[in-house]
């Protein structure tokens, strides 16, 4: 099949090779053209143009928003750091979700201690009746769903808290206070709950806007939240109790917090800043 195609020929077929047969001078083939003409002549000419653009390459300054069409982040800091487009997107978005319950938890904590200030134990008796009233309707709410209570347990609760435990927060928050309320002297219990209700709804936005460095045992909790705690509950104890009183609790407050474990910080820290300015005020 191959003779008949011409690609192999016999002996008879030989001959001698002509002019132009040989590679050198094959006709019709790729090589370059005056492959060493031009090549130092022109430099000192293109280099300049070849300068001019590539400055199109590089980018003169930082690209921000949406100018350019890469999609990852552009930060000035390593992986590590928090401060990226889309965390600070999600620290934006949890932060909102944050400020109407963290602004209800501060009006309510400031109504209880300006109630005990006029009518003393009664409202820690109060609140512990509320609170086992509201467990009974959280046992009920497990048992079968009331979409009435849902908005109000979307606005007091957490997405996980509304699936395990129905108004957790407002409970175990309920029933701390009141034990608060009873079981100290009332200028202790009055302090405990105005640093509960300034320090522990400052460290919470403070932790969702600027929480970055965490503490070696909880790593839930930021430096920066609990400096906000500190500086929010003194301040604002301080028009209830004396100011060395408000500093000691408020220290006591934060360090409260930062226990790591499974109980509701509503419960350590007004029981604990309770406690400890109880024992300064003897």
């Amino acid at each position: 099949e191959l003779g008949g195609q011409g690609l192999v020929v016999g002996d008879d077929q030989g001959g001698t090779v002509h002019s132009g047969d040989d590679i050198g001078q094959g006709e019709s083939l790729a090589r370059a053209c005056h492959p060493q003409e031009g090549l130092v002549k022109n430099t000192s000419f293109q280099t300049p143009d070849e300068f001019l653009h590539s400055l199109r390459l590089i980018p003169s300054s930082i690209i921000l928003g949406n100018q350019s069409k890469p999609t990852h982040d552009l930060t000035l800091c390593g992986p590590p750091c928090p401060f990226t487009r889309v965390n600070i997107k999600k620290r934006n978005m949890d932060w909102k979700r944050e400020l109407p319950r963290q602004i209800f938890h501060f009006v309510n904590g400031t109504l209880i201690a300006l109630a005990s200030l006029k009518w003393g134990s009664k409202v820690g008796w109060m609140l512990i009746l509320l609170s086992l009233t509201g467990l009974c309707l959280s046992w009920q709410y497990t048992k079968k769903s009331w979409p009435l209570m849902r908005p109000l347990l979307e606005f007091l609760d957490r997405p996980d808290d509304i699936q395990r435990f129905p108004g957790r927060g407002a409970i175990l928050y309920g029933m701390a206070v009141g034990l608060t309320l009873l079981l100290y002297p009332l200028k202790a219990a009055v302090g405990a709950v105005a640093i509960l209700a300034a320090g522990d709804s400052l460290s919470t936005l403070a932790g969702k806007a600027w929480g970055k460095r965490k503490w070696p045992w909880n790593r839930r909790l930021s430096l920066e939240g609990s400096l906000a705690f500190f500086l929010g509950a003194f301040l604002y104890s301080w028009l209830f109790i004396p100011a060395q009183l408000a500093l000691a609790g408020s220290l006591a407050g934060t360090l409260a917090e930062t226990v790591p474990g499974h109980i509701d910080d509503n419960v350590t820290i007004p029981l604990v800043t309770g406690g400890i300015i109880a024992l300064l005020l003897y």
